[in-house]
Parts: structure tokens; sequence; C-alpha cells
């Protein structure tokens, strides 16, 4: 079989190589070689630099897609957040609270008995005006019970998403 003279492609070292041979190590340097020929010529190629760009590669595509999980769990939370804030009469939004829900039923109670007990003070009102207190409470008791499971809900559903955030930040941490 015939013999190669051949040198590294990255420390120039003179090397001999068996014609067929595909890869070798410069015993040199160490670096990983491939053995390649043009119409002429043979020569050789350092594999090890494709290798470390293939790998940072590889980590740059991890990154990549675990921002693109990051911008993706965000964008899901905002929209799931928007499904549980509370709209006000002028179109404002806040974030649902049991305390606020808790007054709210407080004040709508308060208010409803004040109706029942004016109501069935006066004389010559009808008998059903009392019943529209009656209605208040009833109405304000389950707005307010739907608001503060709304509230709880809401803080489970931020834990969570706080939760996921910081595994994504925590395994991005590694890179």
């Amino acid at each position: 079989m015939n013999v190669l003279s051949l040198t590294c492609n990255h420390c120039g070292a003179p090397l001999q190589v068996e014609e067929g041979t595909r890869y070798l190590t410069c015993r040199f340097c160490s670096s990983q070689l491939e053995v390649q020929h043009s119409e002429n010529a043979f020569y050789t190629k350092v594999l090890q630099v494709l290798d470390q760009r293939t790998s940072e590669m590889a980590k740059d595509l991890d990154v990549i897609k675990r921002q693109n999980q990051l911008e993706q769990l965000e964008r899901d939370w905002q929209r799931e957040r928007e499904d549980y804030l509370v709209r006000g009469q002028n179109g404002t939004t806040t974030i649902p609270s049991a305390a606020g829900s808790l007054i709210g039923m407080a004040i709508g109670i308060a208010i409803g008995v004040l109706w029942v007990g004016f109501t069935s003070s006066l004389e010559g009102v009808p008998g059903f005006f009392p019943f529209f207190g009656v209605l208040v409470i009833i109405a304000v008791v389950f707005g307010s019970l739907r608001n503060l499971q709304k509230s709880i809900r809401y803080r489970e559903r931020e834990a969570e998403y706080h939760r996921r955030r910081q595994e994504f930040e925590g395994s991005a941490g590694a890179y």
C-alpha cells in the first residue's frame, strides 16, 4: 500500500499515512484530522474545530429554544391573566383580591339590609319593594363569591407561572 506524505493542517507537522486512511490524530498537536483529496493533491482538514463549532451551534440552538419557550410562557400567561382581571365601570382592569371581594360583599349586604329595613318601615310602599333588597343581597353574595374564587385561582395560576419561569431561568443559567 502507498504511503502519503501530508502535513497537519493545524500545526504544520509532517505526517506519513497509508493511502485510504480517512481520519487520524496528529502525533505532535493531537488535533483530529480528516484526510481529503482533490484531483491531484491530498491534504488534511482539522475536525476538532468543526466539532467545537457544532457543539457551540447546538448550545446556541438550545438557548434559542429556551428563549422561545420562555416567550411562549409569557404570552400564554398574559392571555390567561386577562381572563382573571376584574373590569371596572370605566373599563379599567385590576387584579382580583380576596379582601376586595369580602369588603364588597359586606358593603352590598349592608346596603341590601338597609333597603329591606327602610322600605319595610314605610307606609304605602308596595310589598315587593323590600324584595329588591333581598335580590341585591343575593346578587352581591354570588358576585363576591365569584370574584373571591377568581382571586384564589389567579393567585394559584400566578404562582404556577412564576414557578415555571424560575425553572426556565434556572436551566438557562447552566449555559
